[in-house]
């Protein structure tokens, strides 16, 4: 169980570190795809909550630093980002209500 958690979380770390360097390439499949590992992660582990919320904040202000319309990107990315991840993770939340 914790390779696999350790695994997503590196994945998802590595995918934001390549937006970081391509967001003008190509910037949503990589957030989404981010996304969809933290999510991943988030329903093995709840203690990478905390990772996910690093990665937003290190979202909005890339976004905010280097568009043109600074919070319209930021919330845009957030949400390609949370909405996957949240996608992903809900089945397990739900089953842990």
């Amino acid at each position: 169980i914790d390779f696999a958690w350790a695994g997503y979380e590196f994945w998802s770390l590595y995918i934001i570190t390549l937006w970081l360097t391509n967001e003008k390439k190509i910037p949503y499949q990589f957030l989404a795809l981010a996304g969809i590992l933290s999510g991943l992660a988030a329903s093995i582990k709840y203690l990478s909550l905390s990772t996910m919320l690093i990665v937003g904040a290190i979202i909005v202000w890339q976004s905010l630093r280097n568009f043109s319309h600074p919070t319209t990107s930021a919330l845009k990315n957030l949400l390609i980002f949370g909405a996957s991840a949240g996608l992903v993770m809900s089945p397990w939340n739900i089953k842990n209500w």
